[in-house]
């Protein structure tokens, strides 16, 4: 399990790096934190900053729902396909 755990670690450095983002501290609750993934999002996907900064405005609006509508938003405006079968939540 620790193997995994360094991978994940590895991996999500390696994308952060290459965004010019960073991450002080790798733990896995990370992973469940929607200001990580509205931050890959944003310097990936420049277009989705006003519907990100939306989100981000939410307070009432829990992790997984965040991340939940961050993927809606990426299936619609970028991919044009069907992401329901991705969860925020999970």
């Amino acid at each position: 399990m620790e193997h995994k755990i360094q991978e994940i670690a590895i991996t999500l450095d390696r994308l952060l790096n290459n965004l010019g983002l960073e991450l002080e501290e790798f733990d896995l609750s990370v992973l469940t934190q929607a200001e990580l993934y509205m931050e890959i999002y944003k310097t990936m996907f420049p277009i989705l900053t006003p519907h990100i900064m939306k989100i981000d405005a939410k307070e009432d609006m829990e992790n997984g729902e965040k991340i939940q509508f961050l993927i809606d938003v990426l299936a619609g405006d970028i991919l044009k396909m069907d992401l329901s079968h991705i969860s925020g939540k999970s």
